[in-house]
């Protein structure tokens, strides 16, 4: 396979940052929050840099953020005075089409699925920087629908409850938080109670509430409460209180 280098230094705008530059050849599988990054770029389920060891095994979540010069290092030679989202997304498109013209009379997905997955994701997160909920949701239909040897693409599952969410389609939401919350709780590298269940928990708990299931939806909060108060005794206690707040946001928006 052909290797790509990088020379200069990665410019990080909301379009061009480490979530949306994730090409092939970097960890790609970091989970996302709801809240706006520092660079503007509104992500979903992953807030933060977590410096905490992984299992080199663990195929789905990687719970380590690689820095944008790793990104960029280890995937394809974008100029360095790159930053508007339409560029970024031509490169992307480009390499991918490439490598599926390379990979016939069979397919990238196929061949190398670790590539085919990290540039669709990375196609995604640009998508996403420009709000286009339609070509966010056929790329992230498409992830969900091809999962690897691994097993489910979390991240694409979490993104999708969540995008559906947003959209209005609350059965949906519902459908896929219920789906991806067991598959966080019950990885080895994350435990019962974790920043990325509680991200989960949140989509459910508006999905519920939003549907008029708020009897249901109050459950929730209780256990998300619940998980929240845990993570002190835990790997993650050093976020209980971001968790806390991101928890009584949500819950004080929908009340209002």
């Amino acid at each position: 396979m052909q290797r790509f280098s990088v020379r200069g230094k990665c410019i990080v705008t909301p379009a061009d940052s480490p979530e949306t530059l994730h090409l092939a050849g970097a960890p790609t599988h970091y989970l996302q929050s709801s809240r706006v990054s520092n660079t503007g770029l509104k992500l979903h389920y992953f807030r933060r840099t977590w410096r905490l060891p992984s299992p080199r095994t663990v195929r789905y979540i990687d719970i380590r953020r690689p820095s944008p010069q790793l990104f960029l290092a280890k995937s394809t030679s974008l100029p360095r005075h790159l930053t508007p989202t339409h560029d970024v997304f031509t490169i992307l498109e480009g390499k991918l089409l490439s490598l599926e013209e390379c990979a016939k009379p069979s397919s990238l997905y196929d061949t190398d699925y670790p590539t085919w997955q990290r540039l669709h994701s990375a196609l995604f997160h640009v998508i996403r920087g420009t709000g286009d909920a339609d070509k966010q949701k056929d790329i992230l239909l498409k992830l969900v629908g091809n999962a690897g040897p691994g097993g489910d693409d979390v991240v694409a599952l979490q993104n999708l409850a969540a995008l559906y969410e947003e959209t209005g389609e609350h059965d949906q939401a519902e459908r896929l938080a219920k789906e991806t919350l067991p598959l966080l709780q019950e990885h080895r590298a994350l435990g019962l109670d974790s920043p990325q269940s509680l991200g989960s928990l949140r989509v459910l708990i508006k999905a519920l509430w939003k549907q008029g299931k708020v009897e249901e939806a109050k459950q929730v909060i209780q256990e998300a409460c619940g998980s929240v108060d845990r993570l002190a005794e835990g790997q993650f206690s050093d976020f209980q209180q971001e968790e806390r707040e991101a928890l009584e946001t949500v819950v004080a928006d929908l009340k209002k």
